[in-house]
């Protein structure tokens, strides 16, 4: 499908050697980190990671290396520009002309990294929302026992009964 083809060309990736030099790489990497396929292969893979993402990535090479794959790895990796990228990892290695490779699959996440914060802020503006209103929100099951599966905070100003204590049992507002 012409999707499938799409999220393939999205996913860039790297192969390298078992000390972590880069000695391939397909277009869309060269895209994502600004270099040319000539300077990607000419660099070490703990050249693309910040300082701060640096050691879980050594770390998660080292697992490859060891264990034939590891598991997907959130990090970032630097551009040429000095620019960084927040993507996933799934790393795995296998055997080319007899030798060992890691190949490594990055996928750019930054859209889903801005949906992710947008979401922490929409969240944050309903809870102050919900604090400030007189008015208690909740949600609840809509068969079975009818429990509650959210109540806004606020009804421990009406009732004394905390907001965990309504949700910790489904018969808590029944009894």
């Amino acid at each position: 499908s012409s999707s499938a083809a799409s999220d393939v060309y999205k996913r860039q990736i790297l192969l390298g050697d078992s000390q972590g030099n880069v000695i391939e790489v397909n277009q869309s990497a060269e895209m994502l980190l600004g270099y040319s396929r000539e300077e990607l292969t000419q660099l070490h893979m703990s050249q693309l990671h910040p300082p701060e993402a640096l050691e879980a990535a050594k770390k998660h090479f080292k697992t490859v290396v060891q264990h034939n794959l590891g598991p997907t790895l959130e990090s970032l990796v630097l551009r040429k520009d000095g620019s960084q990228v927040p993507v996933d990892i799934t790393a795995s290695r296998l055997e080319l002309n007899g030798e060992q490779i890691a190949q490594g699959i990055f996928r750019d996440v930054s859209d889903r990294k801005i949906i992710e914060q947008e979401n922490i802020q929409l969240r944050e503006r309903l809870q102050f929302v919900l604090s400030a209103s007189p008015a208690v929100i909740f949600t609840c099951r809509t068969e079975g026992d009818f429990g509650a599966t959210f109540i806004s905070d606020n009804i421990a100003n009406m009732t004394g009964y905390s907001s965990a204590e309504f949700l910790s049992e489904s018969s808590f507002w029944v009894d």
